[in-house]
This record gives C-alpha cells, sequence and structure tokens, in this order.
C-alpha cells in the first residue's frame, strides 16, 4: 500500500533519478488527496505529477477491481470503464498519460484476466511471487502457454508491495 509518506517518497525518487522506471498510483488516492482540504495533500499530488518527467506511469481501475474476478463474474465491461476512469483520473491529475501495455498483477491472474488485460493493451504482466505461485505449473513453465510477457517479481520485492500501515489513505 502507498501511503502520503510513499508517495512523497516517489515524487522525491522521480525527481532525483534518471533511471527509467515505470510507476503505478492508485486514481482513487491521488483524487481523494488532490480534492482534500488540506493544501499539503493538493501539493503532493501536484509535486507529484511535476516530478514525473519521462517516468512511465501505468495505467490502473479507479477503483481496484480485479479482472479475473470481474471476468469470472461477468463484469468485463465494469472492469473496463474502472480502467477508462482510472486513466481519465490519472491523466487529470498528474498531467500524463497512463500507458496500458504493462499491468501489474498483485492478486491471483487466471487465464481468463489475462486475457482481458491483454485485450485492453497489455503486452507484459508482472506477477508477485504469490500470484505466480497461484498460476498452474505448465502455465509457469511453457512459454507458448502465456497471453502475455511475464516477468517475476522476487519474493522480497512482493513483501514490499503488499505491506500495510494504519493510514487511512493508501493504495497498493
Amino acid at each position: 500500500m502507498l501511503f502520503r509518506s510513499d508517495i512523497a517518497q516517489v515524487r522525491s525518487f522521480l525527481a532525483s533519478t534518471s533511471v527509467p522506471v515505470s510507476v503505478a498510483l492508485r486514481p482513487e488516492v491521488l483524487d481523494s488527496l488532490a480534492s482534500s482540504e488540506s493544501e499539503s495533500d493538493q501539493l503532493l499530488v501536484t509535486s507529484l505529477g511535476d516530478a514525473f518527467g519521462r517516468q512511465r506511469l501505468l495505467s490502473e481501475p479507479y477503483l481496484h477491481l480485479d479482472p479475473s474476478v470481474a471476468i469470472n463474474s461477468g463484469a468485463e465491461a465494469d472492469f473496463t470503464t474502472q480502467l477508462r476512469l482510472g486513466e481519465d483520473a490519472l491523466s487529470r491529475l498528474l498531467r500524463r498519460l497512463p500507458d496500458r501495455r504493462v499491468w501489474i498483477a498483485t492478486d491471483p491472474l487466471s487465464p481468463a484476466g489475462a486475457t482481458l488485460v491483454r485485450n485492453l493493451g497489455a503486452s507484459v504482466i508482472i506477477q508477485t511471487a504469490g500470484a505466480a505461485r497461484d498460476l498452474p505449473a505448465t502455465q509457469r513453465a511453457n512459454p507458448k502457454s502465456q497471453l502475455a510477457q511475464s516477468v517475476l517479481v522476487p519474493t522480497d520485492l512482493d513483501a514490499v508491495l503488499s505491506s500495510t500501515t494504519d493510514d487511512p489513505v493508501g493504495t497498493r
């Protein structure tokens, strides 16, 4: 989960590096900060947008909706709508177009879920270690069965991605 202090760290990192990175931020969190009564929250979002430079901003649904759950429940249209709303919010708040070509799967991703994100533009799927363990062994081992190029995130990074704190404004 990313919280105010984490967002400030991301902003500082982006402002100080020339290393190419891809960043995924939850649109509803940034939207909440931008509409906060706190001027420091509003400035945090503005300065985050200023710090991006040439870095890649990844698309995220406005409200978290797992693509596998969406497709298994017949809610593909809802997932697509949430993705579009998230992209619109990120574009408005950070003044840059989000990129759909990379998808970070923090939840177990079924073949149908992978197909959904691929059909929406993802060509690379980054799987956190926990999500990758939930894929059938044949899918992990057989590159021809993959629907998009997959990247496995090391377990120690997976723990950082899934950490939580008590801050009420947060995201993964």
